[in-house]
């Protein structure tokens, strides 16, 4: 396997994590829970954003920002164990109340979990290699050995 680096790390969080965010100031939770700092969603129209799910649109929030600072990237490899897993649910709500008759797709699209990977793949135009790797607590070392076993293939 060759040997993987990783320079840039991004994260969305109920702390000052994105960006130039000053880590040493803790929020605190409210009523027992934690909100996320979402980010300004730079570089996504307007459309498109209100369409996405909570969960697509911090991940494009985080991905985006890192993606701008690459060139040539030729490939989007995702890692995610629950993606969209609240759209999945309604969905399959919606399939008990309708009786599966006049259902709406866009809450089974928003909730597969590849549905970062597009909305990354085509809001950044690249064409290269796709893939997310949905396994609860191993999605981000396969996504890792996805990566390692890509490289060898195409250095």
């Amino acid at each position: 396997m060759p040997m993987l680096y990783i320079h840039q790390t991004s994260c969305i969080s109920p702390q000052a994590t994105l960006g130039e965010g000053d880590i040493s100031i803790l929020h605190q939770a409210v009523n027992q829970q934690l909100r996320v700092i979402e980010p300004a969603y730079k570089g996504i129209p307007p459309g498109v954003l209100r369409r996405m799910s909570k969960s697509v649109r911090m991940g494009m929030g985080a991905a985006l920002p890192l993606m701008d600072q690459l060139n040539n990237i030729n490939g989007i490899i995702i890692g995610t164990a629950n993606a969209g897993m609240e759209d999945c649910f309604l969905f399959l709500k919606q399939l008990v109340e309708y009786e599966e008759g006049q259902l709406t797709p866009g809450n089974f699209v928003q909730s597969t979990p590849n549905a970062l990977a597009a909305q990354l793949a085509m809001l950044t135009g690249n064409n290269g290699y796709n893939i997310t790797h949905v396994h609860l607590g191993l999605a981000f070392e396969n996504a890792l050995i996805d990566a390692a076993m890509w490289l060898k293939e195409y250095p």
